[in-house]
């Protein structure tokens, strides 16, 4: 009688989830012998009290190793939750010196700055798979149609640079020399919001002191005249 084959059925593995600790004792970075104790408290509580949260700010002075922070929780949520994430600094030299260091790191990135359309197409894919962690600056988010646009986590470094970035996006400038008609209607618009010297000032046009002028419209004295605030000109530029 013919034997039937058997088959061996293999064991469900052991799927213990990483902390970012345990992720840097892994790399086994030559040129960081541990973690210093400030980093360690950090991670900790991140892993056991934030790791859930939608949004973590992470305060450390400069020098105490932030970028070290910030690239392991990075590569926790990269590797352990199978996310795609991005680490975002405020100009491309910084977002090269982060790229460096996770080389050093021996952490998985693509650096994607400059013109989107000239993304290395590998880096990007790396990226969109979750093979790699995008490193790159706030402007290739905070634009009108960013390509990255689909993270499921954000790093932001130095995120009190990301103020300009996000404010540009909801403000328009206006200038005398390329719209002097819209220019004086909103300012007579705002005529007794802002002080006589100011007015006489911006109206004659007056270059006399090399300090510019600064004012601010009241917030509920700008509402009340929101709705005379219409601008239909294509000169005006957002």
């Amino acid at each position: 009688m013919e034997k039937k084959p058997r088959f061996s059925v293999p064991k469900p593995k052991n799927n213990t989830e990483k902390d970012p600790e345990s992720i840097f004792r892994e790399l086994q970075i030559p040129s960081v012998k541990g973690l210093w104790s400030q980093q360690a408290d950090i991670l900790r509580d991140y892993y056991n009290k934030y790791k859930e949260s939608g949004n973590v700010a992470i305060e450390l002075p400069t020098g105490t190793g932030k970028t070290l922070v910030g690239l392991l929780i990075a590569e926790y949520r990269r590797r352990c939750k199978k996310e795609r994430v991005i680490y975002l600094c405020p100009t491309r030299q910084l977002a090269y010196q982060v790229f460096e260091r996770s080389q050093e790191y021996g952490i998985k990135a693509s650096i994607l700055v400059g013109a989107q359309a000239n993304y290395s197409e590998k880096d990007y894919g790396d990226y969109l798979t979750g093979s790699t962690i995008a490193i790159t600056t706030y402007s290739a988010i905070f634009n009108t149609n960013p390509k990255l646009n689909d993270a499921n986590t954000i790093i932001f470094d130095d995120a009190h640079s990301a103020e300009n970035y996000i404010s540009s996006l909801w403000t328009f400038s206006l200038t005398r020399k390329e719209n002097p008609e819209i220019f004086r209607s909103i300012i007579e618009l705002f005529k007794e919001d802002i002080s006589d010297y100011n007015y006489l000032r911006i109206i004659r046009n007056d270059y006399e002191y090399n300090k510019p002028i600064y004012d601010l419209v009241p917030y509920p004295k700008y509402l009340k005249k929101l709705r005379d605030f219409h601008i239909c000109s294509p000169s005006v530029y957002v």
